[in-house]
């Protein structure tokens, strides 16, 4: 997939003024995984989803307070948290 697409997606997300920034960012079949940073200083901090190309099609896998505990799903999403 090219990285123009990925780039623009990631542009597109770190204009939302809910997402701080965008953390990780991969193709994932016909969509696009992320990992995002919000601006909360509580619960939700770290947002884990799936989204289509225009970021319209969200869709939530994780929610929580902090980065470590999203970088463990995000590398092993099978395993609870």
């Amino acid at each position: 997939m090219s990285t123009e697409i990925i780039d623009a997606l990631r542009n597109r997300m770190e204009c939302e003024e809910d997402i701080l920034r965008v953390v990780n960012l991969v193709p994932y079949g016909d969509r696009f995984r992320y990992l995002i940073e919000t601006p909360f200083k509580t619960f939700p901090r770290f947002v884990i989803g799936t989204t289509d190309a225009a970021f319209d099609d969200v869709r939530l896998e994780l929610r929580c307070g902090l980065l470590t505990t999203a970088e463990r799903y995000w590398n092993n999403p099978s395993d609870e948290t």
